[in-house]
């Protein structure tokens, strides 16, 4: 049996990179996926993998139960930081 669809992504960058949107204000998938094709710290965020939006936003909702929780803490440490 072959298999069928995209390849499977790893999604720790998918992580850092909407960590990164969000910290900016930035929450449309088709924003980020053109800040991932023109931003630096974006392309550095991901490793230089280029995800489409329906890719990001799929993954947005797959972790929105974990994620407001996740957000706030990432937040928190930075504000402890500056």
């Amino acid at each position: 049996m072959f298999n069928v669809g995209p390849p499977a992504f790893n999604p720790k960058p998918l992580l850092k990179l909407i960590l990164l949107a969000y910290s900016r204000g930035i929450t449309s998938s088709r924003k980020i996926e053109q800040m991932c094709n023109e931003n630096i710290l974006f392309m550095a965020m991901t490793c230089d993998q280029n995800f489409d939006h329906s890719t990001i936003a799929a993954f947005v909702s797959s972790v929105a139960p974990y994620f407001e929780r996740l957000f706030l803490g990432v937040l928190l440490i930075c504000e402890e930081m500056s």
